[in-house]
């Protein structure tokens, strides 16, 4: 059997003999390191006589089990960076019924705070809407102006829906041709108009996305066919 050597004494020093084996080639010692070893017989001098010294059977060394320190293995994670556009949506989307079968979105595109006599919002020019039926682009079917540094309102003054805007985005359905008399009938212009999720962001006349998208969706039963939208410039 093998056992782990413990510790080496250097030479004359006394220690003092308190086991055998039965075959008297190894002797346990007192102590080392507060604790009693197994010394080979042949290593020491013996100055006493050791028939009196007690036989001791010594234990099997402990078997060696090496102990796993489990290594943590990095894990890569993935953390998405927010796209930090220079437009932040500051009003709505808000929706206004209407009789039109066609939508119009009204947009206010502005710097400093609303309603604010400290730092009063001031309207920016330059800047267009990027407007998307289901993914798909529908261009500003009225003559897309970029948005101007004049505030403007959308009705007379007393009117429900009236808002201040400087940008306006109109899109009219193309017209259908009525129908011989045995055809299906010519779909509604709101029908035509779609059902469904639009999307819409602030763009710039090179076609830059320069806010998040804001969705709403339109419904040939629901009238809520004017839409006011700000976005106000941090950047």
């Amino acid at each position: 059997m093998q056992y782990p050597q413990v510790a080496q004494l250097g030479s004359g020093i006394p220690i003092a003999i308190i086991g055998r084996n039965t075959q008297g080639d190894w002797y346990e010692v007192c102590c080392v390191n507060g604790a009693s070893v197994w010394v080979v017989a042949s290593h020491v001098r013996v100055v006493n006589e050791t028939q009196q010294v007690a036989l001791v059977v010594a234990q099997p060394p402990p078997t060696f089990t090496p102990t796993f320190t489990p290594t943590e293995t990095p894990t890569a994670t993935f953390t998405p960076t927010a796209t930090l556009f220079p437009f932040e949506r500051a009003i709505g989307p808000q929706f206004f019924p209407t009789e039109n079968q066609f939508l119009t979105i009204w947009a206010y595109f502005f710097v400093g705070a609303l309603n604010d006599t400290l730092q009063p919002e001031e309207p920016v020019e330059g800047y267009f809407l990027d407007v998307r039926f289901k993914g798909v682009e529908r261009p500003n079917t009225n003559t897309d102006r970029p948005s101007t540094n004049v505030i403007q309102y959308s009705a007379a003054e007393g009117s429900g829906n009236r808002v201040k805007y400087n940008y306006k985005y109109e899109y009219r359905p193309p017209n259908q041709p009525t129908p011989a008399p045995d055809q299906v009938a010519t779909p509604r212009p709101c029908e035509l108009l779609g059902q469904g999720a639009w999307q819409v962001w602030v763009r710039d006349g090179a076609g830059n996305q320069l806010s998040d998208v804001v969705e709403f969706s339109t419904d040939c039963n629901n009238p809520n066919r004017e839409i006011y939208l700000g976005f106000v410039r941090m950047r």
